[in-house]
């Protein structure tokens, strides 16, 4: 009996020192936030966490740096290529961080495109609204360096030239109390314009159009026809949709045409590009590679 005393009163005592140790050290516990979906952006149509309860806090009004960067500062999309996107945001005195994000066409604010998950252990995709949306889980992301943050994740454009899109973006600074008061909510949104028009109005020239050989390592041939009298230029640009090159082919009749052009005079280095021949009556776009 007195054994057993001994050890029930060692037992109590070990409990009240860990009981104590808990409480000096404030061990918190796991995540414990609800699986918000998405619909949260602030885009038309929805609101933003912080006006549907899940973050109570100020909206746009707080002290944070928040960026986007779409590519290498990207405002246009070229059809069916894929960018890098990144978000990025600070504020001090703060180690929890969340984002959500879409893309909608301008024009009747539906989902374009997809996005690809690069970090699918903190980033996540989420269906809802009948829109896509790419963002953080629903613990959020603690900061890896003190008071900041940033995501990468790869939107991946329309196959077909769509008009004007905007990525709507809410990025949240939590206060990690375990409640939805006291966080900083930010809203913005960043519009892409088409890097090329549909070729549509010029059946005859995105039919025609051919570059040749492709790849290749140097001089190559454009060949296109025209329905239309009308001046004609060649534009060629890099992935990141910048003109590297343009040159006026003058005023042309509706005939076949043929253009030869060599990389080096060009002063372009191997490589994957877009050639686009534009005219009065549209326009239309190849992919070449030069090795």
């Amino acid at each position: 009996m007195k054994r057993t005393i001994t050890f029930s009163l060692f037992a109590a005592l070990l409990l009240l020192i860990m009981g104590n140790s808990f409480n000096k050290y404030d061990i918190e516990s796991p995540c414990d936030a609800p699986l918000i979906g998405g619909g949260l952006t602030g885009a038309p149509g929805e609101g933003s966490c912080g006006q549907n309860g899940c973050h109570t806090g100020n909206i746009n009004s707080g002290p944070a740096t928040n960026i986007l960067q779409i590519n290498n500062g990207d405002n246009e999309y070229m059809p069916g290529e894929t960018y890098p996107v990144t978000v990025s945001m600070s504020q001090e005195n703060i180690n929890k961080f969340g984002f959500q994000a879409t893309v909608l066409r301008d024009s009747d604010n539906s989902f374009v495109g997809s996005f690809n998950l690069t970090d699918p252990a903190n980033i996540r995709n989420i269906n809802a609204l009948g829109r896509k949306y790419v963002g953080t889980t629903a613990c959020g992301s603690d900061a890896p360096f003190p008071d900041s943050i940033s995501w990468q994740f790869e939107w991946t454009a329309p196959a077909a030239d769509e008009g004007s899109v905007t990525l709507y973006l809410i990025t949240i600074a939590t206060n990690h109390n375990h409640s939805g008061s006291g966080d900083f909510v930010y809203t913005q949104s960043f519009q892409l314009n088409p890097l090329i028009s549909s070729a549509k109005e010029a059946p005859a020239l995105e039919k025609s159009l051919r570059v040749f050989p492709n790849p290749t390592t140097g001089s190559f041939q454009v060949d296109y026809i025209l329905e239309n009298r009308g001046e004609v230029a060649i534009h060629i640009f890099n992935l990141d949709g910048k003109e590297l090159f343009q040159k006026q082919l003058g005023y042309k009749m509706p005939s076949k045409y043929q253009q030869r052009f060599d990389r080096h005079q060009l002063g372009l280095t191997p490589g994957v590009y877009f050639l686009k021949i534009k005219t009065d009556g549209g326009e239309a776009v190849r992919k070449i590679t030069f090795l």
